[in-house]
C-alpha cells in the first residue's frame, strides 16, 4: 500500500475508533425518493404500505423492519414522497433487504408500489442521535 493511501486510511481507523460509541448508537435507514403517479394518492399508498408491512413480519428481520413515509406539507414539487425503512444496523438491514427480494411477497408487493409510485433513487443513511 502506497503512502498515499496509507496515511487516509489511517485516519479513517482512527476517526472510527473515536466516533465507535456514537456509531453504536445510530440506526441504518433505506430511502426510497418517489412520485406519487397521476391520478394515486397518500391513501393509496398508505393502503400498501400498511397491507406491506403486516406480510413483511414473518420475513428474516421482517418484524425489525420499521417504516415511515415523509409526505411533503410545503415544498416545490408536492407530489414527491420519501419512504424511509429503519432497521438497527445495516446488516440487519441487507439482511432483510435480501429476504425480501428473494420472496413471493416481493412479487406481489413490488408491483403495487409501481402502480402506485415511481421511485427515482434507493440510498442507504446511517443516522446519528446528537447528544
Amino acid at each position: 500500500m502506497s503512502s498515499k493511501r496509507l496515511v487516509p486510511a489511517l485516519v479513517t481507523v482512527f476517526a472510527l475508533s473515536i466516533l465507535a460509541p456514537t456509531l453504536a448508537q445510530a440506526t441504518s435507514q433505506e430511502a426510497f425518493i418517489c412520485s406519487m403517479k397521476e391520478g394515486k394518492t397518500i391513501d393509496d399508498l398508505m393502503k400498501v404500505a400498511s397491507q406491506f408491512k403486516k406480510a413483511v413480519a414473518d420475513l428474516k428481520g421482517g418484524g425489525d423492519y420499521q417504516a415511515q413515509i415523509l409526505v411533503p406539507i410545503a415544498s416545490e414539487d408536492l407530489s414527491t414522497v420519501i419512504w424511509i425503512g429503519r432497521m438497527a444496523d445495516f446488516a440487519s438491514l441487507a439482511a432483510f433487504s435480501d429476504a425480501y427480494t428473494a420472496s413471493a411477497v416481493s412479487k406481489k408487493f413490488d408491483p403495487m408500489f409501481e402502480a402506485i409510485t415511481d421511485c427515482q433513487s434507493r440510498s442507504f443513511w446511517q443516522v446519528l442521535d446528537v447528544q
